[in-house]
């Protein structure tokens, strides 16, 4: 078998080929090393993407934590509510086969114990039977040193109704912001006459949470006497008092507060406007027409939608936004404000 051999040309023809094969592999490399690169950025972006979550984990754990502070601040932190009908430890229990006098009792017992759930189960339980025998048990339980009991005492005193007015009235008179706070929030849903007193006074009470509740109470149980604290409460630095305030004079539904409350209508917040609005169509009175018309030109749409629906249930006319229209009627028929 014959050998070749190769002869110079041939060894010159190879070595630029070789060059072209490194020229080629230099050039690809070119073209491959954005592709790492890119590749390298992604990963950088990633491990970016995990440390901002990372970090906004910590942002939210921390965001939640605040909330928490705040809610135990406001005393309505959601786990204070046993509100579920959770099984309950079987010394606890009210079960058909044991009397409910024996039963009660011992869940009366049950707010001593040492154990903390045992406790917060009894208050709950006691206050899910509405038993009257366990009022003062539990007013002597606002002394506990855990919070969540206090405050579910209160939640559960506010079930007992009228039962339990006079005591809750009295741990709104107390020191503790929390107790007060809760304590205006279980009379709101109540309804007892003998609360309006002490509810107007709360409206000044230092905690714009008690005051907004306090004005919510007084609206729930409408009775006229609240009607001038509730128009100063108007004027309240906290746009969430003077929404309730404006809520409480609707629900009262007295003329009274007619003028204060076309004055409202020029309050900073929309959604006081929007409540103002809302309780002078619910008065029905028609001195109201005239700043109801001014108030078609609201910044806000809602107020303006719900001025609309005022006006027509008010005068028993549609003009829709034609604030202009409303005007002129209004100058022809404003007699039936004198009626």
């Amino acid at each position: 078998m014959a050998i070749q051999t190769r002869t110079v040309s041939d060894k010159i023809f190879i070595l630029p080929a070789f060059l072209v094969y490194l020229i080629f592999v230099a050039g690809c490399s070119l073209f491959i090393h954005p592709r790492e690169e890119a590749h390298i950025y992604e990963d950088v972006h990633i491990y970016d993407e995990t440390r901002v979550q990372e970090d906004t984990g910590i942002q939210e754990k921390a965001r939640v934590e605040d909330e928490v502070v705040f809610q135990e601040d406001t005393g309505i932190q959601e786990d204070f509510y046993i509100k579920e009908e959770a099984p309950v430890q079987e010394d606890i229990v009210i079960r058909e086969d044991i009397p409910e006098d024996s039963e009660v009792e011992r869940l009366i017992r049950n707010l001593k114990s040492e154990n903390l759930e045992v406790r917060r189960r009894a208050v709950w339980a006691l206050g899910e039977i509405r038993e009257p025998r366990a009022i003062e048990p539990l007013m002597e339980a606002l002394k506990d040193e855990n919070r969540s009991i206090q405050v579910n005492v209160i939640e559960s005193l506010g079930k007992m109704g009228a039962l339990a007015a006079e005591h809750l009235i009295t741990a709104l008179k107390g020191k503790d912001r929390i107790i007060r706070q809760n304590s205006a929030k279980a009379l709101r849903k109540i309804t007892d006459p003998d609360a309006v007193e002490i509810l107007t006074i709360a409206l000044e009470d230092g905690s714009s949470y008690v005051r907004l509740n306090a004005a919510m109470a007084l609206g729930s149980i409408m009775d006229p006497i609240a009607i001038e604290p509730l128009i100063e409460a108007l004027k309240d630095r906290s746009s969430y008092v003077r929404k309730n305030a404006v809520w409480a004079l609707g629900k009262i539904e007295d003329p009274v507060a007619v003028e204060p409350l076309t004055e409202t209508l020029q309050d900073k917040s929309p959604d006081v406007r929007e409540s103002a609005v809302w309780a002078l169509r619910r008065i029905n009175d028609p001195l109201s027409v005239r700043p109801l018309i001014t108030a078609l030109n609201d910044s806000d749409q809602k107020v303006r939608k719900s001025a609309i629906e005022a006006l027509q249930e008010i005068t028993g006319e549609d003009f829709g936004e034609d604030a202009l229209q409303w005007r002129q009627w209004w100058e022809q028929n404003n007699e039936i404000s004198t009626r």
